[in-house]
């Protein structure tokens, strides 16, 4: 009988210890998942506070151009996070990938601010009609086009 209660005592002490690890591995599990969680709702959270808009592209010559871009959102934007594209209206290239340079009026736009992009590329792009597209960081793009 004394036998009986040690061992039922030994198996309930073992079950509490097997539940209180497999709790403790859940938590910290539930603790990592709502850690990465906040951290997706937090970037989301910024990356949806923050727009902009391409204004006016105008094509001084063959391989100069100037684009306009205005933040109406409500935080501010690195401009060096924005991709300007260029090339045929719906075959634009990474400026980069041609060899080509942008400059910018401020490098941060605040909201409400707005931005002049001076564009050179090394040789003039094959066409009439230039497309001129600009990727922001939260992935939203536009465009406008202009003519030589």
């Amino acid at each position: 009988m004394a036998s009986q209660a040690i061992v039922e005592a030994i198996l309930i002490i073992a079950g509490i210890s097997i539940a209180a690890a497999l709790a403790g591995a859940v938590i910290q599990r539930i603790s990592t998942i709502d850690s990465v969680l906040a951290n997706i709702v937090q970037r989301e959270r910024t990356y949806g506070m923050m727009s902009a808009r391409l204004v006016h592209v105008a094509c001084i010559n063959s391989t100069f151009f100037a684009a306009y871009i205005k933040n109406i959102g409500s935080i501010e934007i690195n401009m060096s996070l924005v991709d300007i594209l260029i090339g045929k209206p719906g075959n634009e290239v990474p400026l980069w990938s041609i060899g080509g340079s942008a400059s910018y009026s401020t490098q941060i736009l605040a909201p409400g601010q707005l931005v002049a992009i001076n564009i050179s590329i090394p040789s003039p792009i094959s066409t009439t009609i230039i497309s001129i597209r600009a990727v922001y960081p939260n992935g939203y793009s536009d465009f406008k086009t202009c003519s030589i």
